[in-house]
Parts: C-alpha cells; sequence; structure tokens
C-alpha cells in the first residue's frame, strides 16, 4: 500500500531516503475522470512488492494539496520546475535524491527518464 503525502516537508523527508527507490504518483482525483482506476493500477503495482523488495517504497500526492512533481524537482536542485497540468496524473520515481523516471502516465508523456 501507498503512503499519502500531505506537504511538502513530507515530501522532502522522502525524498531524503537516498537508500530506497521511491516511487510518487500525484494525483487529482476531483479533476481527473481516470483517477480511480490509475490509483487501482498504483497499488496493485505497490502490494505486488514484497519483503524481498524492502528498498521499495510507495507514495501518493493529491494535488488539490498544493504539492506538484515541480516542487520535487526544485527540491532536488533542477535547473528548471516544469509546468505541470494540475488535472493530469504523474508518476515520478527517485533514487538517490535523483529523477529516474517523470512520466504524465495518464497522457503517456515521458517527461524525464527511460
Amino acid at each position: 500500500m501507498s503512503i499519502v503525502i500531505n506537504t511538502e516537508e513530507e515530501l522532502q523527508n522522502v525524498l531524503d531516503q537516498p537508500e530506497l527507490v521511491i516511487q510518487i504518483i500525484f494525483i487529482n482525483p476531483e479533476r481527473h475522470p481516470n483517477t480511480e482506476e490509475k490509483n487501482e493500477d498504483f497499488e496493485r503495482i505497490a502490494a505486488s512488492y514484497g519483503p524481498d523488495h524492502y528498498h521499495h517504497r510507495f507514495y501518493k500526492v493529491y494535488t488539490d494539496s498544493g504539492i506538484y512533481p515541480g516542487d520535487a524537482l526544485l527540491y532536488l536542485h533542477h535547473h528548471k520546475r516544469n509546468f505541470f497540468d494540475q488535472y493530469d496524473i504523474y508518476l515520478a520515481v527517485f533514487q538517490n535524491r535523483k529523477v529516474i523516471t517523470l512520466a504524465d502516465i495518464d497522457g503517456g508523456d515521458m517527461l524525464h527518464g527511460q
């Protein structure tokens, strides 16, 4: 199961864990029609990681809290803060305070990574 991040400080604390692979879904259930489906998919993936994958953590950010993927990028000292549409659903993967993947999972756009 994923853990909800409610504040920017909580997001920063999560990103400061270099030994973990951190996967975060950024969603807004009130503004996006596919939120429930994408959330269920994310929770299934999180649940599939057993004890052998102890270094993987799954988090969820509701963007109506005012926290967006750009806040994570800015905290990790990226040179630019990309524009993120509050209506889209994003998946971000971080490790060692670096962005591994950042994608608009509803639109299919890879914004950073592989």
